[in-house]
């Protein structure tokens, strides 16, 4: 071979390896793809995307738990008060009342108790049996079903008279035996003290059902069975 053909041959090799490097730079043959990451992959968020609202808003109060039962209403009842009738004879006549309905009786009669003392409203018939003043402390339900009311000793000089002791008495036992099935009687304490009678007059050594005074409606039929 001649120098001149050798020259031809050494330039024809150099340009042909100069072409292979410069495809492999441009086309990346031979790089695997985790190792060559496109501009496109390097700049996508790890998640979706999230306004700064939402960025920034605090997270949703837990939910109640589906085992959790929501609070029941409160139940309330009918009950009968009596009142003393409006008229000359000692009388009671029946209105209708309201209580919330606590499982406790005696938390039941503390309500029927203030009912008859502080009077229904809107009653139709009748009048309160207490006047103003008159409180009652406390009542407690004794194993043998006898509910004691305890006065305050505040309300006995304001108990005066016949009618009005009456009245306390009578309409106090009526309305917790009717109203209370756990009642059978009632008896009386002042202070949680035992006492003879509020005003000389109804003795309180006993008990009672309220049936001992009539009620206006038999008065009537009393007096019509009387008429000639």
């Amino acid at each position: 071979m001649s120098r001149t053909t050798a020259i031809l041959a050494g330039a024809a090799v150099g340009a042909l390896l100069g072409g292979l490097f410069l495809w492999v730079a441009v086309t990346g043959f031979g790089a695997s793809p985790s190792e060559t990451p496109s501009p496109a992959d390097e700049a996508a968020p790890a998640g979706p995307p999230q306004s700064a609202d939402a960025r920034s808003a605090p997270a949703a109060p837990p939910r109640a738990s589906a085992g959790e039962e929501p609070a029941l209403p409160v139940e309330t009842r009918p009950v009968t008060i009596y009142r003393r009738a409006a008229t000359d004879a000692f009388a009671l006549v029946p209105s209708l009342g309201q209580i919330v309905w606590f499982g406790s009786p005696a938390d039941r009669g503390r309500q029927i108790a203030q009912l008859v003392i502080d009077g229904v409203a809107d009653a139709p018939r009748g009048v309160a049996p207490a006047p103003h003043g008159v409180r009652v402390r406390d009542v407690h339900l004794a194993p043998d079903g006898t509910m004691w009311v305890d006065l305050a000793s505040e309300s006995i000089p304001r108990i005066t008279g016949s009618d009005t002791e009456q009245g306390v008495v009578a309409c106090l036992a009526r309305s917790l035996v009717e109203g209370l099935d756990e009642v059978r009687r009632v008896g009386f304490v002042v202070d949680g003290e035992a006492r003879r009678s509020l005003a000389g007059h109804v003795d309180l050594r006993r008990t009672f059902t309220g049936r001992e005074w009539p009620l206006a409606s038999e008065l009537r039929a009393a007096a019509t069975d009387a008429a000639p």
